[in-house]
């Protein structure tokens, strides 16, 4: 029986994962033509300092700090109240009505998760969080996941993961989650190995047998 629903953030409760690729399509082809397209497009659902890393291994210190701000400044002009997805605050209210747990799990740092759960009013509908540095190894590493369900004091079985992109379903997956995944068909983005995939967040509540 699922008891808990652990989300990700970017590109499942708000719009940002295409957003971030877009931005990092842009950025990083101007600033190193060199980059091959389709290593952009490996780089869903890593955070900016991994996707720098990822796509730069042998960038400078200083370059990489450089890059990272550009990012951060475009970043931080997104309204995200304009790209969360909407059906996402019926979903989590039907859920914590037949009393399932809300945790979010992403690959970003806890300060910019509340800070973003805070300017989309979720915040206080979340039950736990988990962040990459409230862990050794974040996504594709399955640590995350099992930091959530130890906090939960759940099982794999009572847990029900809900991601996008291919290092979050792989995390999930290795966790021994069921994974959910919400299809993206604007880009080609990997999204191979998920239990169930959905169009739409309300999709969720059928599968958990409450719709």
């Amino acid at each position: 029986m699922i008891k808990a629903v652990l989300f990700d953030l970017d590109g499942t409760i708000i719009d940002t994962e295409y957003q971030s690729y877009k931005v990092k399509q842009e950025l990083f082809l101007k600033l190193f033509p060199e980059i091959d397209i389709h290593q952009i497009l490996k780089t869903s659902g890593m955070n900016f300092k991994q996707s720098i890393k990822y796509l730069m291994p042998n960038i400078s210190f200083q370059e990489e700090k450089n890059v990272f701000c550009k990012l951060q400044e475009i970043r931080e002009k997104q309204d995200l109240q304009n790209i969360v997805f909407q059906e996402v605050y019926e979903v989590i209210s039907s859920l914590k009505k037949y009393n399932l747990k809300i945790a979010v799990v992403s690959n970003r740092p806890r300060q910019r998760i509340e800070q973003v759960l805070n300017e989309i009013d979720l915040y206080h509908e979340i039950d736990l969080i988990v962040a990459a540095d409230m862990v050794n190894k974040s996504k594709p590493n399955p640590q995350i996941y099992e930091k959530a369900m130890s906090l939960l004091d759940l099982t794999s079985e009572e847990c029900l993961v809900v991601e996008d992109s291919q290092i979050g379903i792989d995390a999930g997956k290795a966790s021994e989650c069921q994974v959910v995944c919400r299809k993206e068909n604007r880009y080609n983005l990997s999204q191979i190995g998920a239990d169930y995939y959905i169009d739409n967040l309300l999709e969720l509540l059928d599968i958990v047998n409450i719709g």
